[in-house]
């Protein structure tokens, strides 16, 4: 009798995780872009606050699709960042130098010293967003998502790096605000408009580039 109830048990887990997994794949995933407003603090006197605001420029929109994303800057250094889905890598593309800088997603060494959701809302573009706390060893990443923008975290499932793969699987949702706090800068992304729109997939073309991987 208790093996039988144990059978059931285990059966019924499976089955509602096997539930809840095809009601996630078959919601309608975000695809469009999010325009983002960048304000850059300098922590060192080796670089001013308004020099490092150049370097970073003051605009960057973020295109969303199947997995896919790409992020494009207004600043002096980085032109666009893309992310494709099926190489899990990504690919820095900065202005002057005709190279794609990769950074390969399969891999962090970073420890990840604590995950925690905050009680405190942001309203963001009239959007209740919740709040989701990375802290590494020497920096703090903080997230601000609306649940409602749903971004299947199956497609990044084995994106180790920056823990990408526990973002998505803890929020499902791209940021609306992003603060990175690291030892000597401090750079806030704050969502300014989001587009949902279908987008082309030349979107995510890379450039016919040289590539030099960072690791």
């Amino acid at each position: 009798m208790k093996s039988l109830t144990l059978f059931l048990s285990i059966l019924i887990f499976a089955t509602s995780s096997c539930q809840k997994k095809n009601i996630e794949n078959n919601k309608n995933e975000f695809e469009g872009k999010i325009t983002y407003e960048i304000s850059v603090v300098s922590k060192t006197n080796n670089i001013s606050t308004e020099d490092l605001q150049k370097i970073y420029g003051t605009r960057m929109t973020k295109y969303f699709k199947e997995g896919n994303f790409k992020m494009s800057y207004n600043g002096e250094d980085i032109k666009t960042i893309y992310f494709i889905k099926n190489d899990n890598k990504e690919y820095d593309y900065r202005n002057g130098i005709d190279t794609l800088f990769v950074t390969p997603y399969n891999n962090e060494s970073r420890q990840l010293i604590n995950s925690k959701f905050e009680k405190s809302e942001k309203i963001i573009l009239n959007r209740k967003c919740k709040l989701l706390i990375h802290e590494l060893e020497d920096t703090k990443n903080s997230y601000w998502y609306d649940p409602s923008l749903y971004i299947n975290p199956e497609n990044y499932k084995d994106s180790k790096f920056s823990f990408t793969d526990l973002y998505f699987e803890q929020a499902k949702a791209p940021w609306l605000k992003y603060k990175y706090d690291g030892k000597n800068i401090a750079i806030t992304y704050t969502a300014i408009q989001i587009s949902e729109e279908k987008l082309d997939n030349n979107t995510f073309h890379l450039p016919d580039l040289p590539k030099i991987y960072y690791h």
